[in-house]
């Protein structure tokens, strides 16, 4: 903004005119400023493509840069929530936490990030992009010195040029080694209205979500990922997931032709600890006609939690209709219109979404039923197929509920679980009496990843994960509540033969140093009083590994 300095004197004689004009100017400035900052505002319309805030207890996707440094879930004080993300034992000035945003943003945009950062040093956030040319290069767009008695936010914007082939988000310092923690990370994004290139000639799509989100954006305030935790086919899937409000989407722009009759499908899932086991999905079109927004629902239906199910329905597009959005959408449960429960919040994952033409289709589905109603033998051989794809759809839905409650990499419980036990025996503090809790810790972890590698540090993880299986049987429960952390709830103290094994495994040498620390405990009237409390058990436990650790026993 323009300043025109004006001063006035005892000696200083301007006419009325002058003074009018002055005022005149002024007015115009701050009127032209005020329409600006307005223009500026309404054409910035941001759309929160990923949000971090730690709350799962999990990385959430979240690594190191260049593996120089470490990374760990705390909850002493988060900037909002329960958790946050601290980097730790940080060698290299520009190793902290880092996440490859390379399959959620679009080219030639614009993102702006913002996150709040805790620690005695200076934060910044970066970008390390690749071109395609192969080139790393490395930009900084927003840094700030902060403290660890608060949280200080950092915000930035960085331009997605077509160029850029891969893009990794990190937090670094400009100099030192100092720890930091970061909370509440947010992703927006200025790209809306993306018309999708996945169609043919005749207005048809399909949408797999092998190559990132294809397009799809998120409506509201939301995440949306691709992610490869399910998937109908192939390895990957979309998850729409940190929903806000009840008609927060995953939404598409398409190009499907007036008039002519389209049937639309999607897979649909979600599994979700918090909600009820049927909930009711709607494919629906958002389109313009007549100059007004009309939203119109061509199918809904009530889903199964656990399993993939089939949205489909067919719908004709009025002749003037433009601007048209494919969504997938979950209805509101409350007839008030209010949202009441988590339920309406739900996480949920969509793959294999189709657009086609179906006007030839009716024809052909005509014939096809004249055919099957003559030849009966087809009907019951159809019949007899579709009964047992459901019994083996049935298997594996029921297969899928049982992998969400286990580790993938070690077979032993999952973290979800863990939290899951805790809350039986926290509901339930009598059963704590007749439990014994054990934690587990790789020694040394990182001096293997850095100078053995990190696939024999994985290897450590699995052969600590084994020995506690192998050795706990039907006798406990082992659970993975972290990188390297086991936590063992049996019915017995196993201390002594966890010990007998461990010291039998150490000595085997598989290319590696490996040896792991023991720390076990049970419910005592003294420390604990009358009631049990078993985190009070567990942090006992804790303390008794690290003095094992500590011991080198």
């Amino acid at each position: 903004m323009s300043e025109i300095p004006v001063f006035v004197t005892l000696g200083s004689v301007l006419n009325m005119k002058k003074i009018r004009s002055i005022y005149i100017i002024l007015l115009s400035i701050i009127l032209l400023n005020i329409f600006g900052m307005t223009v500026s505002a309404e054409s910035e319309e941001l759309s929160l493509i990923a949000h971090s805030d730690f709350e799962s207890a999990n990385f959430e996707n979240w690594s190191t840069l260049g593996g120089q440094s470490e990374i760990r879930i705390n909850s002493e004080k988060a900037a909002s929530g329960n958790y946050y993300l601290s980097a730790t034992e940080r060698q290299k000035s520009w190793s902290g936490p880092c996440l490859d945003i390379t399959d959620i943003v679009n080219p030639n945009s614009n993102i702006t990030v913002s996150a709040f950062a805790s620690g005695d040093t200076e934060v910044m956030i970066s970008m390390k992009y690749v071109d395609s040319n192969g080139t790393e290069n490395y930009k900084t767009f927003a840094q700030e010195i902060c403290s660890s008695d608060d949280w200080t936010k950092l915000e930035g914007e960085f331009h997605i040029s077509d160029n850029m082939v891969e893009l990794i988000l990190y937090f670094q310092t400009p100099d030192g080694l100092d720890d930091f923690s970061i909370d509440d990370v947010r992703i927006y994004s200025d790209v809306s209205n993306i018309v999708s290139e996945r169609s043919n000639e005749n207005g048809e799509y399909f949408f797999d979500f092998e190559n990132g989100t294809e397009g799809w954006i998120p409506v509201g305030e939301m995440s949306l990922l691709n992610t490869n935790k399910f998937s109908y086919t192939g390895t990957h899937s979309l998850q729409a997931s940190d929903r806000t409000i009840y008609w927060n989407c995953p939404s598409v722009r398409i190009n499907a032709k007036n008039g002519v009759c389209y049937n639309y499908s999607a897979y649909v899932m979600f599994n979700s600890n918090d909600s009820n086991d049927m909930r009711r999905f709607a494919l629906k079109l958002n389109y313009v006609y007549n100059g007004s927004n009309v939203y119109s629902e061509i199918t809904s239906k009530n889903l199964h939690q656990g399993s993939w199910s089939k949205l489909s329905g067919e719908f004709i597009l009025p002749d003037s209709a433009s601007d048209v959005h494919l969504s997938v959408q979950t209805n509101l449960i409350s007839e008030n219109g209010n949202v009441d429960s988590s339920d309406d919040l739900i996480s949920f994952y969509v793959d294999n979404v189709s657009v086609k033409d179906c006007s030839g289709y009716k024809k052909q589905k005509k014939i096809a039923t004249t055919i099957i109603f003559v030849v009966s033998a087809i009907l019951t051989a159809v019949a007899s197929f579709i009964i047992h794809i459901l019994i083996k759809r049935s298997r594996a839905s029921r297969a899928i509920i049982r992998s969400a409650s286990f580790d993938a990499m070690t077979g032993a419980y999952n973290r979800n679980a863990y939290e899951e036990e805790l809350k039986q025996l926290e509901a339930n503090p009598e059963k704590c009496r007749n439990i014994f809790v054990t934690t587990c810790d790789v020694n040394g972890l990182k001096n293997i990843n850095d100078n053995y590698g990190h696939e024999n540090g994985d290897k450590a993880i699995k052969r600590c994960a084994s020995l506690l299986l192998k050795t706990i049987g039907r006798r406990g429960k082992v659970f993975r509540t972290g990188g390297d952390e086991f936590i063992c709830i049996t019915n017995e103290d196993l201390t002594n033969e966890l010990i007998t094994e461990m010291t039998i495994e150490s000595g085997k040498y598989k290319g590696y140093p490996f040896s792991a620390a023991f720390g076990t405990a049970c419910h005592d009237d003294e420390l604990d009083g009358k009631t049990p409390d078993i985190k009070a058990i567990i942090a006992r436990s804790d303390k008794e590994m690290y003095k094992n650790k500590k011991s080198g026993n």
